[in-house]
């Protein structure tokens, strides 16, 4: 894999793949978001991502925005993942007892919110390298969805999301493979 470079200019996410390239700076509109565009040598950094996952990351960035921190990080996935409730992920971690209210409050304990809404949001570097291993997890060719993301967060172990699900009791391999049959279906 090629080394990539991250930059997000502005608020938000990236514009889905449909749309054609706009100049630097210039918005788009995807899921109600005003949506920058993204600097990255090559081709986008998420145009490995389905139009489903690139919806999740909206999710996040709306938690984000809600806990007002500046940046995107994966303790906004999860509550993103919860919020998809009709996904492979968001049913898995419905099954498992995690809810949108429970993973809220984690998210804010483990960082808590600012006062003021940040006018940027960035990616985490942790976030980013969770991005890229659901790519891999896809395979070759195929776009990374909201299941690999779940995975992603599970395999990379080290985060505060994964706290958090430890610290509800979730047996973490049984969320994994649930929310891996859930995707074969």
């Amino acid at each position: 894999m090629p080394h990539m470079h991250w930059h997000v200019i502005g608020p938000g996410l990236p514009p889905p793949r449909r749309q054609p390239s706009a100049p630097p700076g210039v918005g788009w509109r995807f899921e109600g978001h005003v949506v920058p565009q993204v600097v990255r040598a090559g081709s986008g950094p998420f145009d490995a991502l389905s139009d489903r996952a690139k919806h999740v990351l909206a999710l996040a960035q709306d938690e984000a925005q809600r806990l007002s921190h500046g940046h995107i990080g994966t303790e906004h996935l999860l509550p993103a993942l919860v919020r998809d409730s009709d996904s492979p992920p968001g049913k898995a971690l419905a099954e498992a007892g995690v809810t949108l209210a429970w993973s809220r409050a984690a998210a804010e304990r483990a960082v808590p919110g600012g006062g003021t809404p940040p006018s940027q949001q960035t990616l985490t570097p942790r976030m980013k390298r969770i991005l890229e291993l659901a790519t891999r997890l896809a395979g070759e060719g195929r776009p990374a969805g909201r299941g690999h993301m779940l995975m992603a967060l599970i395999d990379d172990e080290g985060g505060v999301e994964v706290g958090m699900l430890r610290e509800l009791g979730v047996d973490l391999a049984r969320l994994r493979a649930r929310t891996l049959e859930l995707m074969q279906q």
